[in-house]
């Protein structure tokens, strides 16, 4: 069985400004809903803007919604080619740790990797750039939105078995999928779905 040898490159701050931030780098974001002794009310869309109002130029083609029972792990995903999507990720119910990795494009180039536990609570707004993949374990039963800038297509379906990337889950025996169990490891996807030769 190969190995890979993992030189981790963390992403030191996900909560820098709206102002200093690059599209191409994942970001944690606390959006601003009104809650009361009776819950909370939270804008969705105002004129094309979804939640995260400060990003003019993401614009959202589809949403979906996705629940997972205590201990399930989902990941890790994204889409390659052309129809590869920045994403948002909206918790609307539970607490998940969240955990996003940079797909590879050489061999030989670290990790860049980052969890955050994120949580309806905590009001939290996670972007996903589609040069990520995203993966997430959920520690109680939770709700989660995702709006999508493309379109899904599954052949452009591609992921990263999430046991591959030398991460240490808070689960090491979580619920999960048979594709997810059977996706490629990490040292397998080099250069490959990434759109970019092996160098």
């Amino acid at each position: 069985m190969q190995t890979a040898n993992f030189n981790f490159k963390r992403v030191n701050d996900l909560r820098h400004p709206l102002d200093c931030w690059q599209k191409s780098r994942p970001m944690v974001k606390r959006y601003s809903g009104v809650t009361d002794a009776r819950g909370s009310f939270l804008k969705a869309k105002d004129k094309g803007r979804v939640l995260f109002n400060s990003i003019n130029e993401f614009q959202e083609r589809q949403i979906f919604f996705s629940t997972s029972k205590k201990g399930v792990l989902r990941g890790m995903h994204y889409m390659s080619g052309d129809c590869a999507s920045d994403r948002w990720l909206l918790v609307l119910r539970g607490r998940i740790q969240d955990v996003v990795v940079k797909v590879p494009t050489r061999r030989f180039e670290p990790t860049e990797l980052e969890n955050n536990t994120l949580s309806a609570d905590g009001n939290n707004l996670m972007f996903i750039p589609k040069e990520w993949a995203h993966g997430f374990y959920a520690f109680n039963e939770v709700v989660l939105a995702y709006f999508f800038e493309k379109s899904y297509r599954p052949d452009c379906d591609n992921g990263i078995r999430w046991d591959s990337f030398g991460f240490q889950w808070a689960d090491r025996a979580p619920i999960i999928s048979d594709r997810d169990a059977s996706l490629p490891a990490y040292h397998e996807i080099i250069g490959v779905d990434a759109g970019a030769p092996v160098t």
